[in-house]
């Protein structure tokens, strides 16, 4: 997205601390697999690029303290130090 890529290159030019981390949107419970879908749907249409459904397997190699029995990992996403 050229929003994000702007952000990422201008925190990169001027020092501003960031780091592209990546991100997990978790169900803890059965239940909550549709409202996750319904999360990694919007995405899709927001056109967010390189979502992944992954298992709570997988998730709990990424984040060993984790449990939750599907993910989806949004591997571009960031946090910037605003301040």
């Amino acid at each position: 997205m050229r929003g994000r890529d702007m952000l990422y290159e201008f925190c990169s030019r001027y020092g501003v601390p960031h780091r592209q981390c990546g991100k997990l949107l978790v169900a803890t419970a059965r239940n909550q697999v549709p409202q996750l879908a319904a999360l990694e749907q919007k995405g899709i249409e927001n056109c967010v690029e390189g979502l992944v459904r992954i298992s709570g397997a997988q998730a709990a190699e990424m984040e060993p303290q984790l449990r939750c029995v599907e993910a989806v990992y949004s591997p571009l996403t960031g946090i910037v130090d605003s301040h």
